[in-house]
């Protein structure tokens, strides 16, 4: 098989894989989130409110904790997410598969040394000026809150 074989296959399991989520999810991939739209960052304090760490956590071990977070800049445009972290920078690109009035669902593709493009999904719940993800699978939530531009 050449390479343009399984490309062609690959772009025919895609057309397929469209076909039977049907047009109303092209139609929001195109459309994105306007809720989405410009930046933000982790909010530390909300985060850290709600975690839960058990009674014989280490006082040095939650501040390692703590101090993973608030750090993180997002900037989503219609279908692309910018990223700073520490001063790295990334731009993952995403579509949005499903909303609601409280929340959307995000397909996202990251760019990962010899892995390619894995895909990963994000279920953003709103909140006034803010929102949050869960992490993992756990039951803990990182809380995001928009910046002024």
């Amino acid at each position: 098989m050449t390479p343009n074989c399984v490309s062609n296959a690959a772009s025919r399991v895609e057309e397929r894989q469209w076909e039977q989520v049907g047009p109303h999810v092209m139609f929001l991939w195109l459309r994105g989130d306007k809720r989405l739209a410009g930046r933000w960052r982790s909010d530390r304090e909300r985060t850290m409110a709600e975690w839960r760490f058990s009674a014989d956590t280490p006082e040095e071990t939650r501040a390692r904790v703590a101090n993973m977070f608030g750090e993180l800049e997002l900037s989503y445009s219609r279908w692309r997410c910018k990223s700073l972290f520490n001063g790295t920078k990334d731009i993952t690109w995403y579509q949005v598969l499903a909303a609601d009035a409280e929340s959307v669902m995000i397909r996202a593709w990251t760019s990962t040394p010899f892995l390619g493009r894995p895909q990963s999904l994000s279920h953003i719940h709103f909140d006034a000026d803010s929102y949050w993800i869960t992490l993992g699978s756990s039951n803990t939530r990182e809380f995001f809150r928009r910046l002024d531009d």
